[in-house]
């Protein structure tokens, strides 16, 4: 073998080797990495700075600051946060040769940045925050990283706050932003343009995939079909809500004062079906779900997981899990409240609202009766109880005018009068106390404005807080009475 030979191997061997260190310190973005998570994990709790700040850490003069900021990541399986968001995944590629780069990067929902770079680009430290927790990956675990969305004063996506962002530079790092960039996609180029087929590098030891927390469901409708598969859950049918519905009725049927027409379990409207389910097993809620609902079956235990934008019909409670479950009577029939429990919460009832000083008979009846609006804006009342005094809880939502007649010998005792628009009335013996609360008068008294079958759970509270005792009987006109109410002893 000649001496050109062997200079020739030597050479050959010297590339591959050269080729063999740069794929174990370098990859290409493209290419799926795969590490030892824990170690990997270790190494991280020691790179995030934890003072909010790179003090101690000496940041080259020639420094330039790039800022990216958004919230239309691309979204991945897996969630990396206990909200209930959306979690996804932005690429930002970095080609700054001539000088090191300072990032301040910006999110909205829970987000993982993934950073990549140009051959001869240094990324000296990075700087992340946003609305709900945020990662940063890819560049190399010696990169000095402040997590803003932890435990720092937090900078939040938005169009309006790009001069809050400049501000925080001169803050954070002494200087200005060189260059920032608001995207409407997952994808930043920071720096000067990066020509195609230019090579970019991410570093192995800090993959996106390392801050996925496959401890959960898989996000959205992916887990929704991971627990189906797995027979925790099922979707819902007509017979589940009739089945809560009637669970609900005859549980609370007893709680209802006396109603005409007659109410029964099908007198009450309930959306479609929808996005619904049964929980049959104990299982964590997939984040990143809206507008869904669960049944959850006798004996099974509460989820887990963040519940926001969900309703849950528990089967072992009897009760609706989400602050939703009062809107309507959705799917179901909601919880009675207690007569202490009816006005707004955190506010003092304005005695205004009620007939403060007065005593009432004993022996007298209260009466209830409206309507979601009244035909033609008007409703005729008769009130015929010669033997007992009578006292009177009329209301509508749309502005309503009352036109209360009484037969001989009837004696009104009370007027409590309710409605989200004004309410207006007449007819009423001069002297008979009025309370007109609606909240078109400003008077925010209680959770609801008006009588209706859709709040029919609230008029006996309402009657034990204003009179202390429940109503005799609440009557809802409809379009065959034309809006004519007849209480007493004739009905």
């Amino acid at each position: 073998m000649t001496s050109k030979q062997v200079s020739l191997i030597a050479i050959i061997v010297c590339l591959i080797f050269g080729v063999a260190l740069q794929k174990l310190f370098f990859k290409d973005y493209k290419i799926s990495l795969h590490i030892d998570k824990m170690a990997a994990v270790e190494s991280i709790e020691t790179k995030v700075f934890n003072d909010c700040s790179f003090s101690g850490y000496a940041l080259p003069k020639d420094l330039v600051i790039y800022a990216a900021t958004g919230n239309m990541a691309k979204k991945i399986d897996y969630p990396i946060d206990d909200s209930n968001r959306l979690p996804g995944q932005f690429e930002v590629h970095v080609n700054s040769p001539n000088h090191p780069v300072g990032l301040i990067l910006v999110g909205g929902n829970p987000a993982i940045w993934n950073v990549s770079w140009t051959q001869g680009t240094e990324i000296k430290a990075v700087y992340v925050s946003g609305t709900n927790r945020q990662e940063v990956a890819g560049v190399p675990l010696k990169t000095p990283i402040v997590n803003g969305s932890k435990n720092c004063d937090r900078l939040y996506h938005g169009y309006n706050n790009t001069q809050i962002i400049k501000q925080f530079s001169k803050k954070l790092f002494e200087k200005d932003v060189s260059l920032l960039r608001m995207s409407k996609s997952n994808k930043f180029v920071l720096g000067a343009p990066i020509p195609p087929q230019t090579k970019r590098y991410l570093s192995p030891d800090n993959p996106a995939n390392l801050y996925f927390d496959k401890s959960k469901p898989r996000v959205g409708k992916k887990g929704l079909l991971d627990l189906i598969s797995q027979g925790k859950i099922r979707k819902a049918t007509s017979n589940d809500v009739d089945r809560w519905r009637y669970e609900k009725f005859k549980k609370y049927v007893e709680k209802l004062p006396p109603i005409r027409p007659r109410l029964s379990q099908g007198s009450f409207s309930h959306n479609s079906i929808g996005t619904s389910y049964v929980i049959l097993d104990k299982i964590i809620i997939p984040s990143g779900l809206l507008e869904v609902t669960f049944y959850l079956n006798k004996g099974v235990p509460l989820p887990g997981g963040n519940y926001e934008h969900l309703i849950f019909y528990d089967f072992n409670s009897m009760k609706c899990i989400n602050s939703r479950c009062r809107i309507g009577i959705t799917g179901g029939i909601p919880d009675i409240p207690d007569k202490n429990e009816i006005w707004l919460k955190g506010q003092k009832v304005s005695p205004n609202c009620y007939f403060e000083g007065i005593t009432f008979p004993e022996n007298m009846k209260i009466y209830a009766g409206g309507a979601y609006s009244g035909l033609n804006t008007r409703f005729d009342v008769l009130v015929d109880s010669p033997k007992y005094p009578v006292a009177l809880i009329l209301g509508a939502y749309e502005l309503s005018h009352w036109n209360v007649r009484s037969t001989s010998g009837t004696e009104i005792k009370a007027v409590y009068l309710t409605g989200y628009h004004n309410q207006t009335i007449k007819g009423i013996p001069k002297g008979v106390p009025l309370v007109n609360a609606s909240y078109d008068n400003g008077l925010m008294c209680f959770t609801f404005h008006y009588i209706s079958k859709n709040n029919i759970w609230h008029i006996n509270p309402l009657a034990e807080f204003l009179f202390g005792k429940k109503v005799t009987e609440v009557i809802f006109p409809n379009q065959r009475n034309r809006g004519e109410i007849t209480f007493g002893s004739r009905n």
